[in-house]
């Protein structure tokens, strides 16, 4: 009997080998080379967390993926859009972005229209037993909400039953955090996600450090993030990547550069 053939005189069995060729891709958005006359990195509105990637060489037949490591210095804020609005009295404010981690930055914040301080409309503070937080109004009641999930004041603490009273004191439901970013999501769009749920995730990197500090994530270190590719028919030249909070919003890390590395496996 001969390799590939049965011993049946009707049966053929044919058998096809695909050798796989595996590389490491660095890519670091601070290194503006030329690859074929086209920068290497190039960044939407200068927001390194929004950012193409161009291949040296091109990859056919893309199998897998798995990241090795991130360095990511973080310089997004806490307080955003669209994490950065608060109803009260039926007037919605808009706290300046920045990073506030006590209430008491949160209520020195300007807010508009007009410029008003926070503290002339009232202030937060916590329970340094509960951690829930209470408004207290200047210059007469007040009302906070509508509260939406996912808010500046739910974040505080508060739910859309907690606020519906008008009153010169509104006490949360909930204790607080300002500290709500407990992980980004690095999303390939033309890579795809990770897993078969609709989810805009190709890796997720909790965050254990503060703002203004830098993460660094490695493979093993807490887990291993491999993926499947299942679309082995497209022809990769480039990778467009975006860096997305918990909620599926963009980041912009205001102009600080991060690097990662990964593995691919494809037939070329």
């Amino acid at each position: 009997m001969y390799p590939g053939v049965s011993d049946s005189p009707f049966i053929f069995s044919t058998y096809i080998i695909i050798m796989l060729s595996r590389s490491q891709i660095h890519i670091d958005t601070a290194i503006t080379a030329n690859v074929q006359s086209v920068s290497q990195v190039t960044k939407l509105n200068s927001n390194p967390f929004q950012c193409t990637y161009q291949f040296g060489n091109n990859h056919r037949g893309l199998c897998s993926i798995s990241l090795q490591n991130a360095q990511i210095p973080i310089g997004f804020y806490n307080v955003r859009a669209p994490f950065n609005t608060i109803v009260i009295s039926g007037t919605t404010y808009t706290i300046t972005p920045g990073n506030y981690t006590t209430l008491a930055l949160l209520n020195a914040a300007i807010v508009t229209p007009g410029g008003v301080a926070l503290s002339t409309l009232g202030s937060f503070a916590a329970s340094s037993v509960t951690g829930v937080v209470t408004f207290t109004a200047a210059g007469g009641n007040k009302s906070l909400g509508p509260v939406t999930p996912n808010s500046l004041l739910s974040f505080l603490g508060y739910n859309h039953t907690s606020t519906t009273a008008v009153a010169a004191t509104l006490t949360g439901t909930y204790p607080y955090t300002l500290n709500w970013d407990t992980y980004i999501n690095i999303w390939i769009e033309n890579i795809g996600q990770s897993s078969m749920e609709p989810a805009q995730i190709t890796f997720k990197l909790p965050l254990s450090t503060l703002t203004n500090n830098v993460l660094y994530w490695s493979v093993g270190s807490q887990n291993t993030q491999y993926m499947e590719v299942f679309n082995k028919n497209v022809r990769i030249d480039r990778l467009n990547i975006v860096v997305l909070d918990r909620f599926g919003t963009i980041l912009n890390n205001n102009g600080l550069d991060w690097s990662m590395s990964f593995d691919i496996e494809s037939s070329n």
